[in-house]
């Protein structure tokens, strides 16, 4: 079952609010407000158009243009909306709770803090006399919680990451990982008197990398062909490390090669692979570096 990542989360926020800006739009249609209504409807189709393309694109894909350009039309459409009627000035609480969601915590606050007087100002000259001190302290107020569930966001994330041991994207286990679960593996074979292999799997530059969709196929193709005991690391992005207990070079190398032929067509003959033994005295920086030493194509 894929697990639920920051992507996928984007993902359902884009549909629920293009259903509920839609929803906004036929009311403000039926009410006759014709302009408001196709300007609604301008909003849930940047949140469709952002939504269907992170469907088709990698979680690490970059979607900032897409949130900014949604983000500078809810600000324009908050002041569009209240220069035409004042009860629509209530659009300018939905600004900060986006930015919040869609941007970093300094960004947001940036971002923020600069529509902040759009607000003061659309509160002033279009808002209701009696409620306009109302609406500058409930735009505050809305503007502080989001900020601190921003804050709690950010801190909770920090916390979290040490803790985070495979990458999101291919779910294999990160870098950092690597040489304390090599070390307790070679600790272990010593012990038992087992093998132990390391294979090192790096595929041919790119001038941009590769896509992370090939990265995706490949990484599939690897945990296809692991046993249960196996672990398998991303490493500088487009390579990859496989720790194999109980395992010597043939049947290591029968293994690669099925991965290897699993593998996309376009990376046939441009994946390299190093094999490293344990042998009596190895650490596991000698079997990464043996492991590296011994890249040849397969």
């Amino acid at each position: 079952m894929p697990m639920l990542t920051v992507n996928h989360i984007r993902i359902l926020f884009c549909s629920i609010g293009a259903i509920i800006l839609c929803t906004m739009a036929l009311v403000n249609y039926y009410e006759g407000q014709t302009i408001v209504a196709l300007f609604t409807c301008l909003l849930a189709l940047v949140l469709v158009i952002n939504g269907i393309s992170m469907v088709f694109r990698s979680a690490n894909a970059n979607t900032t243009q897409t949130d900014a350009l949604f983000l500078v039309l809810l600000a324009s459409f908050s002041l569009f909306s209240a220069d035409m009627q004042g009860s629509h000035t209530d659009w300018t609480y939905f600004f900060p709770i986006a930015a919040y969601f869609l941007f970093s915590l300094r960004t947001a606050i940036l971002c923020v803090l600069a529509f902040t007087p759009i607000a003061i100002y659309i509160f002033i000259q279009y808002g209701p006399t009696l409620i306009q001190a109302q609406s500058i302290f409930s735009f505050a107020a809305v503007s502080c919680v989001a900020l601190f569930l921003a804050m709690v966001k950010s801190r909770t994330n920090q916390l979290l990451e040490p803790l985070i041991s495979s990458d999101e994207t291919t779910g294999a286990q990160l870098e950092s990982f690597l040489r304390p679960a090599l070390k307790k593996e070679i600790n272990r074979a010593e012990r038992e008197g087992t093998g132990l292999l390391l294979v090192y799997l790096k595929f041919q530059k790119h001038n941009r990398g590769l896509p992370s969709d090939i990265i995706m196929q490949c990484a599939n193709a690897i945990a296809s062909q692991l046993r249960l005991f196996d672990q398998y690391y991303r490493l500088n992005k487009d390579q990859f490390a496989i720790i194999m207990p109980h395992a010597n070079t043939d049947d290591a190398l029968t293994k690669v090669k099925f991965m290897v032929s699993e593998m996309p067509p376009s990376l046939q003959g441009k994946v390299e692979v190093g094999l490293a033994s344990l042998n009596v005295g190895d650490t596991e920086e000698t079997l990464i570096l043996q492991a590296q030493q011994e890249l040849t194509y397969v």
